[in-house]
């Protein structure tokens, strides 16, 4: 009789027309595709298009992905290979798609006739005999299953391990799987009676491996028949080095008969005091800066010292560098004298061509409530029409704010501001877009403001980098190292950090364009993050 196989189908065609070869240009607009007109299918052997066996049943439609089908697949038991494809109204052909089968008949299982009763059941010990050949086990009540069954059997036989076996007949003779069990024979003898406990008549302790003998060391005084569980005495280690010692213990019955030695570890190291913590900061005396180039401690242009109070955080300067710079990127650099001088900050900053607007000062300040307070001023304006202002978390993307008009012609000093609430935790940068009536629009330099409130993770601002990177760390995170990786796994850089810094400009000018790994290592553990030099 002839076996068929029924074989369920999902019908995903990728119909393609014209040659397999791809031509030289790409046509100027795709054909719409067209109906699906025929289906075939064939198994093992491949003929030609369209002698395979026709399925039918399908809407015509240039789509048929979701169409299924059943075909009736007469072959011999064993793995086959199913081939399928379709042909379009135009006469073209789709690639054929294929998959493997195996029409392999799953013989059903045989119904388990009912278990018997268990009519014999037999154990030995050590060797295994013939079937039957064991010694009987009696006293069970027949039945198909005797799990509950418990006897007692003697072996007799020599001390040590041995190996006990059983298994059981049924009422149709089949013998049971033989199981065993291993066993030891072994007398364990009776403690002997305990003798009177009596009293503790002596102790005595020493050190290390101080020992002299029973009954030579340093005597602990005890009242003879006291219960010593509780009892507490004084050790003297006047004299011993500092570092870790052993204390032994040993005592007396009045038998004469001594107990183990017992022993306890302890350390008489001196534990050093807190040192005095440092008085407050003097206040700062100096300030001072330069662009570009360090002319050395104390030598470099100075600022005004904002009322002696020690506190610079967020102070704000004017700087007027008109003409006095190439075009270009350049390095702002500024330090505070205080005890010694500070490590220098630095600020990178543009020069530009002359703009119809001639800035005095772009400058932020953080106020109170999370708000950044930027300002701008301008020594004169030529045909200027608004202000906008412009942030980024991240020094590259920046977007809009606020827009502020500008005056349009002035030759007097002009003052701006614009106030940015809920200003985000971490790094901030803003910048002010300059445009004139003619829509031709200018960038002031970009100036960053620091928002530690809320700050929970570490920012590396900005990423990609082009020359400064800058490193800011929650509260109570301090920073020991830096080490930067190259993408082969060399380092590359590495800077240690003291002070106990939180906030770390790292000049990276000299690195290659790429990607590098930046490993920040603090006072306890290390992390790494991933860094990309413009």
């Amino acid at each position: 009789m002839k076996k068929y196989f029924i074989l369920l189908i999902n019908l995903t065609f990728l119909q393609l027309s014209g040659s397999s070869q791809f031509p030289p240009d790409y046509p100027a607009a795709v054909p719409a595709p067209a109906n699906i007109t025929a289906i075939e299918y064939f198994v093992n052997s491949k003929p030609v298009f369209g002698s395979g066996t026709t399925i039918n049943g399908y809407t015509l439609s240039p789509n048929i992905v979701n169409y299924t089908t059943n075909v009736a697949i007469g072959v011999s038991p064993g793995i086959h290979r199913f081939y399928i494809r379709s042909a379009d109204a135009n006469g073209k052909w789709s690639h054929t798609n294929n998959t493997l089968f195996d029409n392999y008949t799953v013989p059903l299982y045989v119904t388990p006739s009912a278990p018997g009763n268990i009519t014999a059941i037999e154990y030995f010990i050590n060797s295994n005999p013939e079937f039957g050949s064991g010694t009987p086990i009696t006293g069970f009540t027949p039945s198909a299953n005797i799990a509950g069954f418990n006897t007692n059997v003697a072996v007799g036989v020599s001390p040590g391990l041995h190996r006990f076996y059983v298994r059981s007949k049924d009422v149709n003779s089949k013998w049971s799987l033989t199981n065993n069990s291993l066993f030891d024979n072994y007398n364990v003898p009776l403690y002997g009676s305990a003798s009177a406990v009596v009293n503790v008549m002596q102790l005595e302790y020493f050190l290390d491996n101080q020992d002299l003998g029973f009954g030579n060391c340093t005597a602990i005084p005890i009242t003879p028949g006291t219960n010593i569980v509780g009892l507490n005495a004084n050790v003297s280690i006047t004299g011993l080095p500092q570092g870790v010692h052993r204390l032994n213990i040993r005592s007396k019955d009045a038998n004469g008969k001594w107990s183990l030695t017992n022993l306890s570890v302890f350390d008489n190291s001196t534990v050093p005091s807190y040192p005095v913590a440092a008085g407050a900061a003097p206040p700062i005396v100096d300030m001072e800066y330069y662009i570009d180039t360090d002319p050395g401690f104390g030598n470099a242009t100075s600022i005004a010292v904002p009322g002696n109070t020690g506190d610079v955080n967020n102070y704000s300067i004017n700087l007027n560098l008109s003409g006095s710079l190439n075009t270009g990127t350049h390095y702002l650099y500024i330090r505070s004298k205080q005890n010694p001088w500070s490590l220098t900050t630095v600020v990178p900053f543009a020069a530009t061509i002359p703009l119809p607007v001639s800035w005095l000062y772009v400058k932020g300040q953080m106020q109170a409530n999370n708000t950044a307070f930027i300002s701008w001023g301008t020594a004169s304006e030529s045909n200027t029409k608004h202000y906008e202002i412009e942030h980024s978390a991240d020094g590259v993307i920046f977007s809009k704010l606020g827009t502020v008009n500008a005056a349009g012609n002035s030759n007097a000093p002009l003052h701006y501001s614009f106030a940015h609430s809920n200003m985000p935790a971490g790094m901030n940068y803003y910048r002010v877009k300059q445009t004139d009536r003619d829509g031709v629009y200018k960038y002031s330099a970009v100036i960053t403001l620091l928002n530690r409130n809320g700050q929970m993770n570490t920012l590396i601002v900005p990423n990609p980098v082009e020359n400064l990177l800058t490193i800011v760390e929650p509260e109570m995170v301090y920073t020991t190292s830096l080490e930067i990786f190259d993408a082969k796994g060399a380092l590359v850089f590495n800077k240690s950090i003291k002070n106990r810094q939180q906030v770390i400009s790292l000049p990276i000018n000299q690195l290659l364009s790429g990607h590098y790994v930046l490993r920040i290592n603090y006072e306890q553990n290390s992390r790494s993050f991933q860094l990309i030099k413009k």
